[in-house]
Formats: structure tokens, C-alpha cells, sequence
């Protein structure tokens, strides 16, 4: 089975947007996950994202990114 795996990174090798990377991805992952079986939890997924990361210091926003990754899983 085929899903897409999301997660927010930082752009820059700094600590301020990595530290915010690193929560925003805890938090989702804590909350709803990060690995999305349709298109409707795809949406799902990036818009609350997209959402945290709106929610950060405007300074960080720009050095931060959405990136997804196409994963297998196996069926049991």
C-alpha cells in the first residue's frame, strides 16, 4: 500500500527554524500523524502544516517547507 509521508524542514542551517520544525512536526505527528492513506487526509495533513507554520514568528516562516515523501507499506 502506497502512502505520502509529510514533514516540515528548515531551509537553513540555523537553529531557530530547525527547533520550529522539529515542534511542528512533533506536535502533528502527536495529534493527527504525518502519513496519509488518501487524498482527502493528504489535504488534511498539509493544511494543518501549513497552518503551524503560518502560526510561527514571521521571521522563521520563510526558512521553513513542506516536504513529502512516498512510502510502502507492507499489506498484513
Amino acid at each position: 500500500m502506497k502512502a505520502k509521508e509529510f514533514r516540515v524542514t528548515s531551509t537553513v542551517n540555523s537553529i531557530y527554524p530547525q527547533d520550529a520544525a522539529e515542534f511542528i512536526n512533533k506536535t502533528v505527528m502527536e495529534s493527527i500523524g504525518i502519513t496519509a492513506f488518501s487524498p482527502k487526509e493528504e489535504e488534511y495533513i498539509f493544511s494543518t502544516l501549513e497552518n503551524e507554520i503560518n502560526s510561527c514568528d514571521p521571521d522563521i516562516i520563510p526558512f521553513l517547507k513542506i516536504e513529502v515523501e512516498e512510502v510502502e507499506f507492507e499489506d498484513e
